[in-house]
Parts: structure tokens; C-alpha cells; sequence
């Protein structure tokens, strides 16, 4: 009896000790889910060289890629921005594999502890969101490093610092930094191209530029420059924080602002936009890809309806256009956005006109009112029955009260 329960022990022991060492021997496991970064491709091929290509088994995927069953093998994860359907789905597996040391980052830990009920794991967010939020290629190399390390990476490297990135400035695909003024960067621009004429801005977000995700805005600048205008791109949002980047010279005025960014506009944002007074038009983007928008019997798809045209509309932006989508996002090709070449096209041209307009004065405009008039009825010329046709010949009659 005492040999059998010696022999019993031992093989506990033997058992034990196996899967410690399997425990040890296992590599690291992780997962980033990602929508768009044009950076990391590069950033991952760094890290591989760094710790080994067969030292992880690191997985870079598009959310509709992530399964329960790889969630499950994870012991780091990382969500951009993770959808409702896609923490629906993962729920019951994500919130297991949290209980046996799956250590969850995200860039909105809110969507986490809305759909999961528990928070992800914030000393790890903590420690992510610095390098996420600078971008560029050395940031997500330290990124992919903090991961490998809370997945159990035992290889001896040193986790470089964040790199502290500009986030706000004017932008040109040819010029050699980000400007922080207007001022500075057409002192740079009007030397590099001297015989480019009115200014006209593309203002995007940060994240373009720091995900390297900048094709439909060089895009639109390089048509800009060859109707002949200066073009200058203005990074950063809100819109109200940008005050000082607007630093530029009286004889330089910006002539049309073609606008990203008002799809998140801040109530503030209306003090810069009306002491600037000036022609904004709505740009637009698209989640879906070329062929799905071509093949939509709709422009915008319901769930981009608020942000894409009604946001920027009350902020005073006009003439909405939609000049890129989304492509990629799954197969190792990373999630990006892409021009639109005939809608680039027609959105500087039509800035052009604006130009062209502004530069006129009120008694070479030809204004033209256009009536709809169906259901026929006088009820369409008025509001509520108040009286404004009088109001619409008065503004005729006097155009210097109009602005164009």
C-alpha cells in the first residue's frame, strides 16, 4: 500500500513538473485586432528580427478574422476600436480566457466594460496607449514589444520609450517635417513652389498621419496643385485647438477648407470656423470598398449618416463628397483608405470654382434662385406662412448683402 501511494506521488510530481516546464517552453501568445495601420506591417518585420520569427505566435487580424477558438489560445489581446458585434461574439471566450491570465488592451477600454461587464486589463492599456497614440514605425515596435513581454516573452531586450510625435500642424507630402504654423510652412511652401496660386486646405485627423494612412489626402493636395492652387494639409482636431496652426500672414488667406474632420466636431469648433469664415466643404470616406460602393443603391450607409453629413452640416459645411474607401482588412493586407480618382478630381475642381467666385467681385456674380415647385402650392415659398419672398428679392436686389 505504501509503494503504490509513493509511486502515486511520484507520478503527481513527474506530472506537475512536465507542465511546468510545457508552461515555461510554451511561446508567447497574442492577438491584435486592428481596422487600419500601414505602419505595423513594418513595425512587426522589426520585431521579428528582434525576439525571432518562431518566437511568438503572434496573430495581426481584422476583426471578422478573430475566431473564439484563437481568442482562446491568447495570453495578450488588443482591440482597436472593437466593434459591438465583434465583443457580442467574442464575449464568452474572452471573458473565460480573462479568468486563466488573458490580459485585454484596448484604445476605448468604455467598449470593454459596456459589452463584457468587466474592465480590460488597465495596467497594460496603461502601458500600450502611449506608443498607440504617438504612431509611426519605431512607436509600434515598442508596441509589439509590451505585448511579446505581457504574453510571457522571456527573450532579454530592452522596451525603447515612447517617441513623443507632433499631432497637430500643416502637412505637405513633400516637405521635410510638420509645420506648426500656416506661417512657417508657406515660408516653406511658396520657396519649394512658386507658382502655385490661392490657398485651399485639406484638414484630416491625426490618426491618417500616424497610421500612415495618408493616399486620399496626398491625393487631394496633388490635384489641388495641378488646377493650379496651394494646397496645404492641416492635421489635428477638434477644430478649436488648431487656433495658433491658423497663424498666417493677412495677405495669405485661406480661401476653401475641405474638411474630414467636422465628423467630429465639438461644440467649440463653431468660434474658429465663424471668425474664419470660409467655405467649407464636406469630404467623405467610406467603410466599404470600391466594388461594395459602386454596387450600393445607397451613397452613405446609415450607420455613417449622422457623422458624415449631418454633423459637418451644422457646422457649416457644404456640398458633401464622398472621395474614398476602404480596402483591404483582411489576408495580411492591412485595412486602408483609398482614392477615389474621378471624385479627387471633381472635389478640387469644384474648390477651384469657389476660388474663382471668391476672386470675383459681387457685380460679376450671377446669382440664380431655384424654385421646386412640387406639390405646387404657396406653401412652398413660405415657412409657415411668414412672409419671405420679400426677404428672397431684397437679397437680389442687394447682392452686396449676400456672401458668396
Amino acid at each position: 500500500m505504501h509503494s503504490f501511494r509513493s509511486k502515486k506521488a511520484l507520478a503527481v510530481f513527474v506530472a506537475m513538473l512536465a507542465s511546468v516546464s510545457f508552461a515555461q517552453n510554451a511561446k508567447p501568445n497574442v492577438v491584435i485586432v486592428l481596422h487600419s495601420s500601414q505602419t505595423m506591417p513594418l513595425a512587426f518585420e522589426k520585431f521579428e528580427q528582434m525576439v525571432g520569427k518562431d518566437a511568438c505566435d503572434c496573430s495581426i487580424l481584422h476583426e471578422e478574422e478573430l475566431t473564439p477558438e484563437r481568442l482562446s489560445q491568447a495570453k495578450a489581446l488588443f482591440m482597436q476600436h472593437p466593434s459591438q458585434e465583434m465583443l457580442d461574439k467574442l464575449k464568452p471566450a474572452g471573458l473565460e480566457a480573462m479568468k486563466h491570465g488573458l490580459q485585454v488592451g484596448t484604445d476605448v477600454p468604455e467598449f470593454v466594460v459596456r459589452d463584457w461587464g468587466t474592465e480590460p486589463t488597465m495596467r497594460l492599456t496603461g502601458r500600450l496607449m502611449p506608443y498607440w497614440n504617438n504612431g509611426g514605425e519605431q512607436n509600434m515596435l515598442g508596441f509589439l514589444l509590451v505585448l511579446y513581454k505581457a504574453a510571457g516573452g522571456s527573450a532579454a531586450i530592452n522596451i525603447p520609450p515612447p517617441v513623443q510625435m507632433a499631432n497637430k500642424g500643416i502637412y505637405h507630402p513633400d516637405a521635410p517635417k510638420l509645420f506648426p504654423t500656416m506661417s512657417e510652412y508657406l515660408g516653406w511652401y511658396r520657396k519649394a513652389k512658386p507658382n502655385q496660386g490661392p490657398l485651399v486646405t485639406v484638414n484630416f485627423f491625426y490618426t491618417y498621419l500616424k497610421d500612415n494612412d495618408m493616399a486620399v489626402v496626398d491625393a487631394l493636395i496633388r490635384e489641388l496643385e495641378k488646377q493650379g492652387m496651394a494646397a496645404a494639409g492641416v492635421v489635428g482636431s477638434p477644430h478649436s485647438s488648431l487656433a495658433s496652426a491658423f497663424n498666417q500672414p493677412a495677405s495669405e488667406p485661406i480661401h476653401v477648407m475641405m474638411m474630414f474632420t467636422l465628423a467630429l466636431a465639438k461644440p467649440d469648433d463653431r468660434v474658429l470656423l465663424g471668425s474664419q469664415n470660409v467655405h467649407i466643404m464636406d469630404m467623405m470616406l467610406s467603410r466599404q470598398t470600391l466594388k461594395e460602393w459602386e454596387a450600393a443603391d445607397r451613397g452613405v450607409t446609415p450607420d455613417r449618416i449622422t457623422t458624415m453629413l449631418s454633423s459637418p452640416e451644422a457646422y457649416g459645411a457644404a456640398e458633401p463628397m464622398l472621395v474614398g474607401t476602404t480596402e483591404g482588412g483582411s489576408k495580411g493586407i492591412p485595412s486602408h483608405l483609398e482614392p477615389i480618382s474621378e471624385r479627387i478630381h471633381a472635389a478640387a475642381l469644384r474648390a477651384h470654382r469657389w476660388v474663382a467666385l471668391a476672386e470675383k467681385r459681387n457685380a460679376e456674380k450671377l446669382v440664380a434662385v431655384i424654385y421646386y415647385n412640387n406639390p405646387p402650392g404657396k406653401g412652398n415659398i413660405g415657412a409657415s406662412y411668414m412672409n419671405l419672398p420679400p426677404q428672397h428679392s431684397g437679397g437680389i436686389a442687394n447682392p452686396e448683402k449676400l456672401w458668396l
